[in-house]
């Protein structure tokens, strides 16, 4: 899932439910205020300084590649969904929050 933008989005993976009937998982964070307000804040950044794209992608990729390895290393263990992602949506908005200058 991309929060606002997707130049200065950070994709957070969620699993939505599955043939043998898994629960989904989406990382609760992705639905509160805070959430939305850091992603509209960049957005607003990178509308302000197109220049500044480097840099947030530079604070946002490496979280966003963590969190897809993380599914990656999980996606065929519906057991393990929350376990494993339930800092996914809490470390995504910290990587937000730490772009917008």
């Amino acid at each position: 899932m991309a929060l606002g933008s997707p130049c200065v989005s950070i994709y957070v993976p969620a699993f939505l439910r599955t043939v043998a009937g898994a629960p989904p998982f989406v990382p609760f964070e992705l639905s509160s205020e805070a959430m939305w307000r850091a992603a509209d804040a960049l957005r607003q950044q990178l509308a302000r300084d197109p220049l500044a794209i480097g840099s947030i992608r530079e604070v946002l990729d490496p979280i966003e590649d963590e969190l897809w390895q993380e599914a990656d290393d999980v996606v065929e263990r519906p057991d393990l969904w929350t376990d494993v992602g339930s800092s996914w949506g809490a470390r995504a908005l910290g990587a937000l929050q730490a772009c917008d200058i």
